[in-house]
């Protein structure tokens, strides 16, 4: 683990953006950075994710907020004999607003025009293959991505 806060404990203390002072290139098969950089202001994102590109030999598993808001939410869990459980609902959000995101976070995905989900798609293919990336439909607020090494 790595992180700037010496209460976690983490096994290197330090900074993502900084990570090529700790471990040499190819470090790790896969990186898990899990609601991590939108701590750091976007202008950082696109460094932090050269520091994980670096450090990573294959393939990284990343995780970010979401900003929206929900308006509806609802499910219903049935489980037909012989058939997977199943899960109807509905479910709708809009985006939401700047000033609503979450305190110590510098930005969320959607948070304003320049960290739209598309744009973090662009900065992170510079460095990796976008895999798949999606929100869990229950859960949206988290972002996931599964990203291969170019």
């Amino acid at each position: 683990t790595v992180d700037v806060n010496p209460n976690l404990e983490p096994d290197v203390l330090g900074s993502v953006l900084e990570l090529d002072k700790y471990f040499e290139d190819a470090s790790f098969d896969c990186v898990l950075c899990a609601e991590v950089l939108e701590h750091l202001p976007f202008s950082d994102f696109s460094t932090a994710i050269d520091q994980i590109a670096r450090v990573s030999r294959d393939s990284c598993v990343l995780t970010l907020p979401r900003l929206q808001r929900i308006l509806l939410c609802c499910q219903l869990r049935l489980k037909i004999p012989m058939l997977r459980w199943r899960m109807p609902g509905l479910f709708w959000a809009l985006p939401g607003k700047k000033e609503n995101i979450y305190p110590g976070h510098h930005w969320e995905i959607g948070s304003c025009k320049e960290t739209k989900l598309s744009r973090v798609r662009s900065v992170l293919q510079e460095s990796f293959k976008v895999n798949r990336d999606f929100a869990l439909k229950w859960n949206p607020y988290h972002h996931f991505f599964h990203l291969t090494k170019r």
